[in-house]
């Protein structure tokens, strides 16, 4: 049985009623510019350690479970080692004799590019963290109004602020609604006495040829998930007064009275 929302925490959001939570939108998308762009200018192991303390001191702040991100973590943290293993293998840098500790052909381990590795693993690590954190202790309407409100000035130049913060707002919640229509087909097909990741019923049927998707089948739920996502962001941004593309923002107000 699939638990892809126990693995896969990007998008969530957990209101757990800290002071993070109640914070200021903006403030906190203003942390986590700063915490990025400083990612960027921190080169060594040690700047790392300094940045460290803080990290632990948001975390027990926002009163989100460590064991919770960490669970949710596991397939990017995995994903991200293999990554790396190719990275310290085939590392382009130029490397001095004396600081290969395994050398075979183009394979190599050097303590340079363990190094660099290193780095890299807890840049991406950083920056994964700090862009997590903000949207377990951000709602949807939050984030959506903190974000217009930033680039709002920038409207004056014509950018399109409204479409480039909707965009960016399905993107994040689309995540999560496929996600859960994912693992509501799997408890779907269990239910039927096939179990979803043993190929399903045509699996079943057919053991003698190779499993294939069903492109009949996938095609509506790819539809259903698509409009869950913009039925969600739609009511989302209509709850925080967001503007829809192409219309001003809306102001309410209470009906008259004759």
């Amino acid at each position: 049985m699939l638990e892809l929302q126990r693995n896969v925490i990007f998008g969530q959001f957990i209101d757990t009623g800290s002071p993070i939570h109640r914070m200021d939108a903006r403030i906190k998308l203003v942390i986590t510019f700063v915490f990025i762009v400083a990612s960027f200018l921190i080169n060594d192991f040690l700047g790392f350690a300094i940045v460290l303390p803080l990290l632990v001191l948001i975390q027990l702040v926002s009163r989100v479970p460590i064991g919770y991100v960490l669970r949710g973590s596991q397939l990017f943290l995995g994903f991200l080692v293999f990554v790396l293993f190719f990275q310290v293998l085939f590392y382009p840098g130029d490397v001095p004799e004396s600081s290969y500790l395994w050398r075979w052909g183009f394979l190599s381990i050097s303590t340079e590019g363990l190094y660099t590795a290193g780095i890299l693993g807890l840049r991406v690590i950083f920056l994964y963290y700090v862009t997590t954190l903000l949207m377990l202790t951000t709602s949807l309407v939050d984030l959506t109004n903190g974000l217009e409100l930033i680039f709002g000035p920038l409207q004056r130049l014509r950018v399109p602020v409204n479409e480039l913060v909707l965009v960016f707002v399905i993107a994040i919640k689309f995540v999560p609604i496929f996600i859960e229509e994912v693992e509501r087909l799997a408890r779907a097909q269990t239910a039927r006495g096939v179990p979803f990741d043993e190929g399903g019923a045509h699996r079943h049927e057919h053991p003698e040829l190779p499993w294939r998707p069903r492109p009949h089948q996938a095609t509506p739920a790819a539809r259903h998930i698509y409009r869950q996502a913009g039925a969600a962001t739609g009511g989302g941004m209509d709850a925080g007064g967001l503007a829809t593309p192409g219309q001003a923002r809306s102001v309410s107000r209470p009906p008259d009275v004759a």
